[in-house]
């Protein structure tokens, strides 16, 4: 694909900016351990409730999984996510983005393809409350704290585990955040956002 290759050849120039690719790093006198689908990563922020980590993995893009076009949707887990709109990116009439909804629950796609590439897509926003909703085929609302650590990291200290309100993982192609709130009872929520996404864009411009 296309953007495979785009995001893999930016993905190869900023590991070439860090100098290489951390797969573990260190918060307070304990080490993390991420999981190998992560082809790089580092440490972007640590607060006292936040760990904000930026990674490359094209995981990250479609968490809910690769769809070709918005008529797939019908057929995967996002069938019960009713369409509130879709429309045109700019004048490129094989870009459509989308905006689906459930209950209290929104997800924004793009979908895109063109004579170089297979369709596909990727998420740029969304609040994500649906516990019958599954991400990464294992997260869902309401898993408890370790299970969810145990998605993303070979390595996480128990101790460290209730330390973290929110984990954040950050796209290292054009900067989409997930942004995952954990409270005593488990995972309450998941953000999806593209703070460089404004309105509708083409795909080319990012």
């Amino acid at each position: 694909m296309v953007t495979h290759l785009l995001i893999s050849i930016i993905c190869r120039a900023q590991l070439n900016e860090k100098t290489y690719p951390i797969k573990q790093f260190k918060v307070g006198n304990y080490w993390l351990s991420l999981k190998n689908t992560f082809d790089f990563s580092a440490l972007k922020k640590q607060t006292d409730d936040t760990l904000w980590l930026e990674v490359c993995s094209d995981n990250l893009f479609s968490p809910f999984g690769v769809f070709g076009d918005t008529n797939q949707l019908k057929k995967a887990q996002l069938k019960n996510y009713e369409m509130k709109n879709r429309v045109g990116v700019g004048d490129e009439a094989n870009v459509v983005q989308a905006t689906l909804w459930h209950d209290m629950s929104n997800i924004t796609l793009y979908f895109f393809h063109s004579s170089e590439s297979s369709p596909h897509s990727y998420i740029i926003q969304g609040n994500v409350f649906d516990r019958e909703l599954v991400l990464f085929k294992t997260v869902q609302i309401g898993m408890n704290r370790s299970d969810f650590y145990k998605t993303f990291f070979n390595s996480f200290p128990k101790e460290l585990e209730k330390n973290f309100r929110f984990v954040i993982f950050e796209t290292c192609v054009f900067g989409i955040q997930e942004i995952y709130r954990l409270e005593d009872s488990g995972l309450a929520s998941v953000r999806f956002r593209c703070p460089n996404c404004v309105g509708v864009k083409r795909i080319d411009k990012y």
